[in-house]
């Protein structure tokens, strides 16, 4: 009996630390630096110091990943129609949010990823919905 409860043990053991390095899981996330992000879903908020002041979600391989926007840059003069280029941070289970509303790391490491479509909105400093992406 000992035995039987050994590999048990063993195979729950075992099986959370594949789950942890599996491309599969659900915890488990590739580099992303630079890469092109196909859609996203939630808002950006810009205030009138040009601060992003709100997170967003970023759907990667069928799955939505919590992210905090960290950049926008655009093509032209216009939100409308532009070609925007939106620089995100991956939000951890590390990180945390300040009493100010911003976020501050804690041991894990942020990594960088790049969303680039069509903007189609016209007040920045609003809550808009983000369609279109």
């Amino acid at each position: 009996m000992k035995w039987i409860g050994f590999f048990t043990w063993f195979s729950v053991i075992a099986g959370a630390a594949f789950a942890q390095s599996s491309p599969n899981s659900g915890a488990y996330l590739e580099p992303l630096s630079n890469t092109q992000i196909s859609s996203a879903e939630g808002c950006v908020i810009q205030g009138d110091d040009g601060r992003i002041l709100i997170d967003n979600q970023v759907k990667i391989g069928g799955r939505l990943i919590p992210v905090h926007v960290t950049k926008i840059t655009r093509t032209s003069k216009s939100w409308e129609g532009d070609s925007l280029t939106i620089f995100f941070q991956i939000m951890t289970g590390s990180l945390r949010e300040t009493p100010d509303g911003d976020y501050r790391e804690g041991k894990s490491p942020w990594g960088v990823i790049r969303l680039t479509y069509n903007g189609q909105r016209g007040d920045m400093r609003g809550r808009e919905q983000c369609n279109g992406l």
